[in-house]
Parts: C-alpha cells; structure tokens; sequence
C-alpha cells in the first residue's frame, strides 16, 4: 500500500542511461502493459497518475502524507490480527500460484479462524452494533 505526495514521481529512467534495474519492484504495482511502457521508455509518472492506475492508495499534500499514512497503519491494525496474518501469508504464497492453488491456500488460512475468538468477537460485534475488541486469540 502506497500513500504518496502529490510531488511524488514514479518511473524506470534506468533506460535513459542504458542499464537495466529496478523493473521487478513497479511491476507489482502497474499492469504488465504499463510495465513495459515505463521500462522500455524511461518516462515517468506522477503519484495521481499511478493512482488512477492502482498503484497507489492515497495522493496528499507533503505535508499530509505522515498523518495519511499513519492513518492508513491504524486502521489495518484495528483489524482482527489473526485474520490480518492470515490474509497476508495467503496472498504472500498465492502471488505466482494457479487460482485453485491460490484458493486452496486462502481456504488453509482461514478456514482455522472460524474457530478463534477474534471471529466470534467480529461476528458478536456486528450483531451488536459495536466497535470489535480483538486480541488475536
């Protein structure tokens, strides 16, 4: 996740000097086609334009990006933490998988949550209409 200043750029100038680098860490953030364009171009992109690519989650004003952000952190960290591990080991290991491998490993990490007290809390939250209270148990 990716909140930038309205001054950030973003690009692959390696080109322009004739070396080759770097390509492996935007091409998680852009489309191939996109990729490509910035690799074998060299042009760069603003942060609203990486935006309305999906690159990017937030453009703020310099002086808003540390607040942005840190709102952006608590508010992941407000959420159930076991669950929040487990979407994260299962996305970690479903980056390059087939898609009945990526559900299959999805379905290994969260089919043992519905046991967990964190789910009850977010079921029993809801039916409540309360904040959820979690403790990653």
């Amino acid at each position: 996740m990716i909140v930038a200043a309205d001054s950030a750029r973003f690009g692959l100038p390696e080109i322009r000097v004739s070396i080759v680098g770097a390509a492996c860490f935007i091409a998680r953030m852009v489309p191939q086609h996109l990729h490509r364009y910035l690799a074998f171009s060299g042009d760069v992109l603003t942060a609203e334009e990486m935006k309305q690519h999906g690159a990017v989650l937030k453009v703020v004003p310099q002086a808003e990006l540390w607040a942005t952000a840190l709102a952006v952190a608590q508010k992941l960290a407000a959420m159930p933490p076991l669950c929040l591990r487990g979407f994260k080991a299962a996305m970690n290991e479903n980056e390059n998988a087939a898609l009945p491998a990526q559900y299959a490993v999805e379905l290994s990490h969260g089919l043992p949550l519905i046991d967990s007290q964190d789910f009850k809390e977010a079921v029993n939250s809801k039916l409540e209409k309360r904040p959820p209270v979690f403790h990653a148990d």
